[in-house]
């Protein structure tokens, strides 16, 4: 992370907000997307790109006094994105880290793995692939379309849940989400907002996630226990991935570029 250069968007928004200079602001958002895209420094190409983000802020900025309240926030277009952004993020709580977090320690004993030591070294091994796969998705997410990625997320957990290959498919699970759901989320968060709503947008949009977390978490453990008993676990990540998949075909936005 200290060897990524500033974001240029954040250049050319400290610029356009007369808190730097343009010119030498400008040189720098062109150098560090040249870089973020593997590209020549100061390539035509991202030189365009930074033209268009530059124009698209000092039009976002012409009329501007203020940002938007949180009024504003759920209230045409806005609600959209937070509606979208509230269900992608939601979907994100409800099917990946609690279910790997909190039920891959008992996934590993039932497939086999009794002793904790392996049982904990498996999960030392299901970790360090996490990590694996969000290098990855650092890597290619710019390059791909990120609905593409959603839907991949969505149709391999609908194809991933098997007892007899559990670890195989604990693996399977953990990739397809670690590329996709998990970044695209949070990308998608930052993108999809007007610029005038977008730091209220995105502050509700985390809220929805971490309070769907506090709530998975207090919920009884008792009624967890009993409804991610046997195939009825499978059975309703079935269905929330099916729901999430239609989500992505027909609501979501492709925000890449």
């Amino acid at each position: 992370m200290w060897s990524l250069p500033a974001s240029p968007r954040w250049l050319l928004l400290r610029a356009v907000q007369g808190k730097a200079s343009l010119q030498e602001y400008k040189e720098r958002a062109i150098t560090g997307l040249s870089k973020l895209r593997g590209r020549p420094a100061g390539d035509e190409v991202s030189e365009k790109q930074v033209e268009e983000t530059l124009v698209s802020l000092k039009e976002a900025y012409a009329n501007q006094e203020s940002e938007g309240s949180f009024w504003e926030v759920v209230q045409g277009l806005s609600l959209k994105a937070l509606t979208i952004c509230g269900g992608v993020v939601l979907f994100l709580q409800v099917t990946e880290h609690p279910g790997v977090l909190h039920y891959a320690g008992s996934i590993l004993k039932t497939s086999g793995f009794a002793a904790i030591s392996v049982a904990a070294g498996v999960l030392a091994v299901i970790g360090l692939f996490k990590v694996i796969m969000t290098g990855v998705a650092v890597l290619k997410v710019d390059n791909l379309f990120m609905v593409s990625l959603l839907f991949l997320s969505a149709y391999n957990k609908i194809h991933g849940g098997y007892p007899a290959v559990a670890v195989g498919a604990l693996l399977l699970y953990v990739s397809c989400y670690q590329i996709s759901f998990v970044p695209i989320s949070w990308l998608m968060i930052s993108e999809i907002f007007h610029i005038r709503t977008r730091e209220r947008g995105i502050s509700l949009a985390a809220l929805n996630f971490f309070g769907a977390n506090v709530l998975f978490i207090f919920v009884p453990s008792s009624f967890k226990n009993q409804l991610m008993m046997g195939m009825l676990n499978y059975l309703l990540f079935v269905i929330i991935s099916l729901v999430f998949l239609l989500s992505v075909v027909f609501i979501v936005p492709e925000t890449k570029g």
